[in-house]
């Protein structure tokens, strides 16, 4: 389910500019060679406009649909996030800011990865959406408050997360894909710009973890011939926390149910 209009007009603005943009691009090529981006040129400091406009064309019709797709569901869930935590005009200027710090940070990395490239460019907003999934994953780490789209199974949201993050790891490591490294740092600077917006995340899973190894400890303590489950009072920090995590340390939950946002009608 897409959130409303009403409810991440910032986000659906940005979707919209970028598809306008690349369909455009796509049609004059000339438009298209003048926004993409040339890390060999962006590391001697040419072309810094390239870092935000790249991410506005696209190689051809397939390459932004699926972009546009992927946006479509995580960037107004973002911006809905983030106004709700940080109220309407701070939490959109906080939008703003991290799509432009994911761009960024990720072409400061192809920038230095290819500085000596002087044939590799690049286009589409593959980082950014990266960036924004992972960002929306790990922003409430535990999955507490409902984070989780009704499409997927209910996974804590961190161990979808840290699961991207290893195949785009993979992918780069085993040379899969040339575009794969800029996904990867589009993904790590999420990851970052999560931490530096909401810190009390990294508190959040550092507890989860301790949860679950006491939890684990305490059970082959006091009762080693049963392996049965586990189960915490309901609402408490010990539920909440042991959830995300019983999966990787051999335990079958009972009475979990997945939790899904609800959009308010209050914009």
């Amino acid at each position: 389910m897409l959130a409303p209009l009403h409810v991440a007009p910032l986000a659906y603005s940005i979707i919209a500019i970028l598809v306008a943009v690349s369909v455009a691009a796509l049609r004059d090529r000339k438009t298209f060679e003048a926004l993409r981006m040339h890390p060999y040129s962006l590391y001697r400091g040419k072309g810094l406009f390239t870092v935000l406009t790249s991410v506005f064309v696209h190689v051809d019709g397939k390459h932004l649909l699926l972009n546009a797709v992927f946006l479509l569901i995580y960037l107004p869930e973002v911006e809905y996030m983030l106004v709700d935590d940080f109220g309407p005009i701070i939490g959109r200027v906080l939008l703003l800011v991290v799509v432009a710090g994911i761009s960024w940070l990720a072409s400061m990395g192809s920038a230095l990865q290819h500085r000596k490239d002087e044939w590799h460019w690049s286009a589409g907003s593959s980082h950014v959406a990266f960036g924004i999934i992972i960002l929306y994953f790990v922003y409430f780490p535990i999955g507490d408050e409902g984070t989780a789209p009704t499409i997927l199974p209910a996974f804590p949201s961190i161990l979808i997360a840290l699961t991207i993050l290893v195949i785009l790891f993979l992918f780069v490591w085993v040379g899969w894909a040339s575009a794969a490294p800029i996904h990867l740092y589009g993904a790590l600077a999420g990851l970052l710009m999560a931490c530096l917006i909401r810190p009390a995340l990294l508190e959040e899973v550092a507890i989860a973890i301790d949860t679950s190894i006491s939890e684990k400890r305490d059970g082959k303590t006091n009762r080693p011939k049963d392996h049965g489950a586990d189960q915490a009072v309901a609402g408490s920090v010990s539920e909440c926390a042991f959830a995300a995590f019983a999966a990787l340390d051999g335990f079958r939950l009972v009475g979990v149910q997945p939790v899904h946002a609800a959009w308010d009608d209050q914009g």
